[in-house]
């Protein structure tokens, strides 16, 4: 049977007609700011590695996924497709949930809480370049939206998100939100929990789909040291730090020095280092290493590694 050929126009009218009756459309998610983004990665060698991301926004509205790897007791490394809902928090909940991300508490929490785990002890690479956890693996990162920019923290262990009391009640709505089943929509398309407008939103950024996992960060931005004068004999110094999952450098010490003077003009040149972050199934985490930097006789220093050659990723 034919439609009528004012069908569209009755369309356009009833639309109309609910605007005026201020009945608005939702606008896209594209349209919206994010308020809050966590990543997940959690596991051991029973259950093998789960990886979940949740997004919520200003309005309301929220996007979680989960993946797990198949096979039984962690032994695969391939991983099952990507388990996606979206929903809207209640506005009561909503409003709670701001309350406590804008407290001077909360707000205070940055870097890492608890020590970052030695993850090369906990993790297997397998033949075809897959990994599987051989030990406990409980990772947290969250980044929040304020005025004055991103907040961004990670924990470890189950134990360091109770250590603060704001971490574990936000842990706590966290887990709530994933939990919610009151109006879900299942089987959205999947999105890796990732907004790409510059400076709107939340920081923590992974490929989407992507699981691999590189323990090794690799340098990509090296300022050589540089001495205000002769160095006077050939010399080597060991400096420890801790890779951010943003790529920038933490905390820095001395692991062996060689003079007050270098081991500060070491400290200062390492500081401003930039890398590709480590991560482990497409999440970034933050990683302990060692750079040697040498100092040549009668010249400048200089890092005693090409960033070329750094570790391919698995």
């Amino acid at each position: 049977m034919k439609p009528p050929s004012n069908m569209g126009l009755s369309i356009l009218a009833l639309a109309h007609s609910l605007a005026l009756l201020g009945v608005a459309q939702t606008p896209p998610l594209a349209a919206v700011k994010p308020l809050l983004q966590v990543v997940e990665l959690s596991g051991d060698q029973y259950a093998g590695l789960t990886r979940a991301c949740l997004m919520v926004y200003s309005d309301g509205r929220y996007h979680h996924e989960e993946r797990r790897q198949r096979g039984f007791g962690g032994s695969s490394e391939f991983w099952n497709p990507a388990e996606v809902f979206e929903g809207v928090l209640a506005a009561e909940d909503l409003k709670t949930l701001g309350v406590l991300i804008e407290s001077a508490d909360f707000e205070a929490v940055k870097g890492s809480i608890g020590r970052p785990p030695d993850l090369r002890s906990k993790l297997s690479f397998t033949p075809l370049g897959g990994v599987v956890p051989t030990a406990s693996v409980e990772i947290f990162e969250a980044s929040v939206s304020h005025p004055n920019g991103p907040q961004l923290f990670e924990s470890f262990g189950t134990g360091s998100l109770k250590s603060k009391d704001s971490v574990k009640l936000f842990a706590s709505k966290v887990r709530e939100i994933e939990k919610e089943r009151d109006g879900r929509v299942e089987k959205p398309a999947p999105n890796d929990c990732s907004d790409t407008r510059n400076g709107t939103g939340p920081a923590i950024r992974s490929a989407e789909g992507n699981v691999s996992t590189r323990l090794a960060p690799k340098p990509i931005f090296t300022p050589s040291p540089n001495p205000s004068g002769p160095i006077g004999k050939s010399a080597k110094a060991m400096i420890d730090l801790i890779v951010e999952p943003d790529g920038s450098v933490g905390r820095a010490t001395v692991n062996h020095g060689v003079g007050p003077i270098l081991d500060q003009v070491a400290l200062e040149a390492v500081k401003k280092w930039k890398f590709e972050p480590a991560f482990v199934a497409g999440i970034p985490i933050p990683m302990l290493v060692t750079i040697q930097i040498d100092f040549h006789l009668l010249q400048g220093g200089n890092p005693s590694f090409d960033p070329a050659k750094a570790p391919p990723v698995h």
